[in-house]
């Protein structure tokens, strides 16, 4: 497969917020602080299936704003993934989301949004 990276645009508008983001959550992190020292534990939970909704934004937005934008990542022309990138207060990159959708994880997608973030 071949992958792509496409950053938003009049086209691509439309993709925004598309990727079926579903994970499964199978344990969580049990924080303790005692004597000033913090240790964690992580402990397994009977699995489920979680999804984040997706905040209400005018995207159309970031097409004229030169501090906020987004890339899309695409596998043979469908979409696989996203991250939307602020220009934070102290000048540096903030992500606001990453996603990759269910169907295109362990496919190397997040590396290749982070490394265009990083870019």
């Amino acid at each position: 497969m071949k992958l792509t990276l496409c950053e938003l645009n009049k086209q691509n508008l439309q993709n925004v917020n598309k990727c079926d983001g579903v994970f499964m959550v199978e344990s969580k992190l049990v924080l303790q602080a005692e004597n000033d020292v913090i240790r964690y534990t992580i402990v397994n939970i009977p699995p489920y299936q979680k999804r984040y909704a997706f905040d209400e934004i005018d995207y159309s937005t970031y097409l004229t704003n030169p501090d906020k934008t987004i890339f899309f990542a695409y596998m043979d022309d469908r979409l696989a993934g996203q991250i939307i990138l602020l220009k934070y207060w102290n000048q540096y990159a903030y992500i606001e989301d990453i996603a990759v959708d269910v169907h295109f994880r362990r496919c190397g997608v997040g590396q290749a949004l982070m490394d265009q973030a990083i870019a």
